[in-house]
């Protein structure tokens, strides 16, 4: 399958780092990177102050000062529980595994499907000797909702005319690709273009298919 790369938007600080960046670079040191990345922000703070003025203007400065406050917070917040989740995962999926054997779930990944008090009702049935075969049918149904809701796409804009509109249509965040095409489109999150091959990664059972120096297809990613 061939990958096709939309036309990308230049980055204004023309600025990318990564760690290989960072470790082929003899001259590289983190404050050149704060210095360019100064640059580039006071410049654009310029841009935006001319053309905007009056309430605009204060609520464009307002939230750009509660970006700059708590931007780092969220990003260690996301660091933190995307670290910790491949901990609580495996506990979890123990936690199904032991309810499967006391005949409470069909299948260990059923705990992923069940809400706190579900599960504690699991687990205090499992103490008395008990168990609750209907939380693993209610697991079950959520689990075949699930799927069924990944199979339908969601309207690209709304109303869905809108699209039409040639001054909303390049706005478009989601781009749906032709089945019995062998060209798959979406949006590069990387600078600059490669040609490699592709590991294409549809949900977290798929991470074992990654393989180095391939690049990344998948429907989504996050940080963690």
């Amino acid at each position: 399958m061939d990958f096709v790369e939309p036309p990308q938007l230049e980055n204004p600080s023309g600025v990318f780092v990564s760690l290989r960046g960072m470790v082929t670079s003899k001259d590289y040191d983190p404050s050149q990177q704060d210095e360019r990345a100064k640059k580039v922000r006071d410049e654009k703070y310029a841009e935006v102050s001319v053309l905007l003025s009056g309430a605009p203007y204060w609520q464009f400065r307002f939230r750009l000062w509660l970006a700059r406050k708590y931007n780092d917070i969220r990003e260690e917040v996301a660091f933190l529980f995307g670290y910790r989740w491949s901990v609580f995962r495996y506990v979890a999926y123990e936690l199904g595994k032991r309810m499967v054997d006391a005949r409470t779930f069909q299948t260990p990944g059923d705990t992923f499907l069940l809400v706190t008090e579900e599960l504690r009702r699991a687990i205090d049935a499992r103490k008395t000797g008990k168990c609750l075969p209907a939380l693993g049918e209610l697991a079950a149904q959520r689990r075949e909702l699930r799927e069924a809701r990944k199979r339908h796409h969601p309207p690209r804009t709304v109303p869905n005319e809108a699209r039409e509109d040639p001054s909303v249509a390049f706005k478009e965040t989601q781009i749906l690709n032709d089945d019995s095409s062998n060209q798959m489109r979406g949006f590069a999150v990387s600078s600059g273009r490669i040609t490699a091959k592709a590991s294409v990664i549809l949900g977290p059972t798929d991470f074992d298919k990654m393989e180095n120096g391939s690049i990344l297809v998948s429907p989504m990613t996050t940080p963690a």
